[in-house]
């Protein structure tokens, strides 16, 4: 493998997670535990996480 290939390079950087669900038969749980491990599997720290349970369609519509 050439010395500088982006596969040799050891990346260390921050990340937020950002977890939304539309329903409320949804939860955010699943999602964030499937994020972190991506997370960690990128060598990404996760710094801060961000959950929502909200509509976009009620929210789209309490602004008409």
């Amino acid at each position: 493998m050439c010395p500088n290939s982006k596969r040799d390079v050891e990346y260390n950087m921050k990340a937020a997670i950002w977890a939304r669900v539309s329903i409320t038969e949804q939860e955010t749980e699943n999602q964030l535990s499937n994020l972190e491990a991506w997370a960690t599997a990128k060598n990404l720290e996760v710094v801060e996480t961000y959950s929502i349970n909200e509509s976009a369609y009620a929210v789209h519509n309490e602004m008409r």
